[in-house]
């Protein structure tokens, strides 16, 4: 109803641009806006008839691995629904199951339907699948040989040119006979600092808004911070096109040359997956349908099936493919982005006094002569964006 109105408003607007005009249009106008409204009051968003069907699916993404599995559980949204967060499945059973009856338990690890399994070695030729009893139902994936994954050749940055985007890349190779699908996941952890160091900041103590001065020894400070992600899209490759079985520099992570992730110190896991055909196919649509969508699962279209099934009920649709396939990861820290960054200085405006809105401490004297200023909030504290967690194994001295 509110755009009936708005569209409304803006003919009436036009309506009266006429005043002047002959009066017969200007009536003619009105009775037609009049007539608009009536007829767009009885429009409402339209849902096609069997949409339901995708709403409240149960979608399955993993892949059965060596060492770690891990297994995410949700439930679809219709076409016209937003996906809050609340899709997440946190209260089902799920375990990996070896055709020999070999079985791991996965565990909630984390609150979003996130299931680990630990594996270890996948057993050389035996089939393994994901088994999942969630709301009075059982589901299970396709019982499948794991596909070797070859390992990785590099993992780089690579930059054109001055003021051009930095890349990280990945680039492996495959015997001729093996798959040429390829599928990769990645974690980030890198390091940065502010722009300047405050030596005291506001923080409240017992309920009251303190002064507390800041230690570059110790972490009770706003100057070194770390920040971590991990991939968020599903990042393929495929060599079908190609005459060798290879990729060369697959194109992970793209930050811009002054990207504050690359200036200090950056480090990168990645891991990658050999596929299927199969699978890449069921992945290379899911893919679409995110970038289409805007958002991983939301919604799904239902003709996306994949290769699980509901056993206490095969009526019961269900999205999903859970490829098997050894793994191959490099960790590293990547040292060279010392020649790939460009800093770029922002604007610090520092006044005298304590902080205002968008301002924090610099420096604290209370005492007589003492100097008191403040600075932009973002000049002097490194959490935004990032946190004062630093990793256990990170190599600097940093706090």
């Amino acid at each position: 109803m509110e755009k009936s109105v708005i569209k409304y408003m803006i003919l009436s607007l036009l309506c009266l641009s006429w005043t002047g005009r002959k009066k017969a249009d200007s009536v003619r106008c009105w009775r037609l806006g009049a007539l608009l409204l009536l007829l767009s009051a009885c429009v409402t968003d339209y849902e096609p008839k069997g949409l339901e069907q995708v709403r409240d699916l149960l979608v399955v993404d993993g892949i059965v691995t060596n060492g770690e599995t891990v297994v995410r559980l949700s439930r679809s949204v219709g076409l016209l629904d937003d996906f809050k967060g609340e899709e997440y499945v946190n209260n089902a059973q799920v375990a990996v199951e070896r055709q020999d009856g070999v079985r791991y338990v996965a565990s909630l690890i984390t609150e979003k339907g996130e299931y680990g399994a630990t594996i270890g070695e996948l057993a050389p030729g035996e089939k393994y699948r994901v088994h999942i009893t969630v709301d009075g139902e059982e589901y299970a994936s396709e019982y499948l040989m794991p596909v070797i994954t070859p390992p990785i050749d590099t993992v780089s940055l690579l930059k054109a040119d001055q003021g051009q985007p930095v890349h990280l890349c990945v680039s492996t190779h495959g015997s001729p006979d093996a798959s040429t699908c390829y599928r990769w996941t990645y974690k980030e952890n890198w390091e940065v600092k502010a722009e300047m160091f405050a030596t005291a900041g506001l923080d409240y103590v017992d309920g009251r808004e303190t002064v507390v001065y800041y230690d570059l020894t110790t972490s009770n400070n706003t100057y070194y911070c770390w920040g971590k992600d991990s991939s968020k899209v599903m990042v393929l490759g495929s060599s079908d096109k190609l005459t060798e079985n290879v990729i060369s520099n697959k194109k992970l992570v793209t930050m811009e040359p002054d990207d504050k992730r690359l200036s200090i110190l950056y480090h990168v896991e990645v891991a990658q997956y050999a596929l299927r055909r199969e699978a890449y196919d069921y992945y290379f649509n899911l893919q679409k349908n995110v970038e289409e969508s805007g958002g991983l699962f939301s919604p799904i279209p239902s003709e996306m099936k994949g290769n699980i099934q509901c056993l206490s009920d095969p009526d019961v649709p269900v999205i999903g493919y859970v490829e098997v396939a050894t793994v191959a990861r490099v960790k590293r820290f990547l040292p060279e982005i010392k020649d790939l960054y460009e800093e770029k200085r922002m604007y610090c405006d520092i006044i005298e006094g304590m902080p205002q809105a968008g301002y924090s401490l610099l420096n604290y004297d209370p005492f007589p002569g003492g100097e008191i200023t403040s600075a932009l909030t973002r000049c002097v504290d490194c959490r935004r964006g990032a946190t004062k967690d630093k990793p256990s194994w990170w190599p600097t001295s940093h706090l």
